[in-house]
């Protein structure tokens, strides 16, 4: 799979990146993602993980919504991971009301089973440990 994402508003671009598919494509909703914040009234970071609705982004209309995946791949440096992306124009995130946009989101395989959905990991060939 050859994976490019346009500069946009919603992100930076994503050179075309070649991956080793090791399973096929699952479509999600839902990802945990760790969040930093800082509080009011204090001054250290606290962080917390969180579940984060997630879709994809794509140009049409100048800016729409569409399905967003999980990839079980290994990487060009041989790493495995699983790859969250989404539309021509990448992925956006909604954590506590803030929606983000990224070109396409990592998770590593040693921290899948904390931050994908029961369903999605058996879709990948994974379990929960």
């Amino acid at each position: 799979m050859i994976l490019r994402v346009e500069r946009n508003d919603n992100c930076i671009n994503l050179e075309p990146t070649e991956l080793q598919e090791v399973s096929l494509p699952v479509q999600l909703s839902r990802i945990r993602v760790r969040w930093k914040s800082m509080p009011d009234g204090t001054d250290s970071l606290a962080e917390e993980f969180i579940w984060a609705d997630v879709w994809g982004w794509s140009s049409q209309e100048g800016g729409s919504r569409s399905s967003a995946y999980a990839q079980r791949v290994i990487d060009p440096e041989g790493d495995e991971g699983i790859i969250i992306y989404g539309g021509d124009w990448g992925v956006k995130i909604l954590v506590k009301n803030e929606e983000i946009g990224r070109n396409v989101l990592w998770v590593g395989i040693d921290v899948a089973g904390d931050n994908l959905p029961s369903d999605i990991l058996e879709g990948l060939g994974l379990k929960r440990p």
